[in-house]
């Protein structure tokens, strides 16, 4: 038999309409919300299966900043750090990075190209990374 494109996907349990709907519906309310909600619109789905839908979802890319902040802070005081990432413009977090080391820096800034301005607090790390990071304009 020939599949057909668009209103079903091989495999799939339900059509793909239903799947934009449970993958909304799992944003807007996480798991056990849409649980409840979805008997009255006549889907039987568990919550367990609404957050595998969420997870398994891709997040949208975020711009690169031009103005771009850095600043660390204690995940467990003493013992780990963490790197957050700020657009400094827009307030908003741009990414987390899982230490406060230069290479980390560094790396991000190799891989995300296009900051013009960064804005840190006074750690040698730091200097080091943003110093080393940016490819030549």
């Amino acid at each position: 038999m020939e599949q057909v494109d668009g209103p079903t996907v091989r495999y799939q349990r339900c059509r793909p309409a239903l799947q934009r709907l449970l993958g909304a519906l799992s944003v807007v309310l996480a798991g056990r919300g849409a649980a409840r909600l979805l008997p009255h619109l006549h889907q039987l789905v568990s919550c367990s299966t609404l957050l595998t839908m969420l997870m398994a979802m891709e997040l949208p890319a975020l711009p690169v900043p031009r103005v771009l902040g850095v600043d660390d802070f204690a995940l467990r005081r003493g013992h780990s750090y963490a790197t957050i990432l700020i657009g400094v413009l827009t307030p908003a977090r741009v990414d987390v990075l899982p230490d406060r080391t230069a290479e980390t820096v560094m790396a991000w800034l190799r891989a995300h190209p296009g900051v013009e301005i960064i804005c840190r607090d006074g750690s040698a790390a730091f200097v080091e990374g943003i110093r080393q990071g940016p490819p030549a304009r």
